[in-house]
């Protein structure tokens, strides 16, 4: 899927988990302060939003509502190769960054406040200074459950089996092949 930063998104109404989830995208970009995903209430987040993710400087960034937003240990995430991305949070551990199957970033927060939600954008967040993505987005993976550091590299690089899509353990599934 390829967005120009220029308004582009892609607009999904759905309830997504939050608590014990994982949300899991590839994107390349090349431009260092971009909006990759949020979850919303209402039209552009006019009655919230939650659970961003975006790049801040060329560093990756998520937010969780009501709590910590941490950021990843590397930067240069902006160097239009290919990068996978997971964000997983689980109850009663707390919320943890992979980039490229390693792991970037934790913090405390294992839940998300925000129980309104009735979409998500891919492409767009309202906590990065260019709200827009600009580049290409892929992949895009929403799993009711926290998956584990392995389990992340095992599918990371491939598409989804149809075992694993009807497993009843994936919220949403968009690959962008059509």
């Amino acid at each position: 899927l390829g967005m120009d930063g220029e308004g582009d998104c892609v607009e999904v109404i759905q309830d997504i988990p939050e608590i014990n989830f994982t949300i899991e995208l590839q994107f390349r970009t090349l431009f260092p302060n971009v909006g990759i995903f949020a979850v919303l209430a209402g039209p552009a987040g006019e009655a919230g939003h939650d659970r961003h993710i975006h790049l801040q400087d060329g560093f990756l960034r998520q937010r969780i509502y009501d709590g910590e937003a941490i950021t990843s240990a590397h930067s240069g995430f902006n160097d239009g190769l290919w990068h996978h991305y997971a964000m997983v949070v689980e109850q009663g551990i707390g919320q943890k960054m992979y980039v490229d199957g390693q792991i970037e970033a934790s913090g405390s927060k294992d839940h998300s406040d925000f129980d309104w939600q009735d979409r998500f954008w891919i492409g767009f967040s309202n906590d990065a200074l260019d709200k827009f993505f600009a580049g290409q987005i892929d992949e895009v993976r929403i799993w009711k459950y926290a998956r584990t550091q392995e389990q992340i590299q095992d599918a990371m690089n491939r598409t989804l089996t149809d075992e694993e899509i009807n497993s009843g353990n994936v919220v949403g599934y968009w690959n962008f092949d059509d």
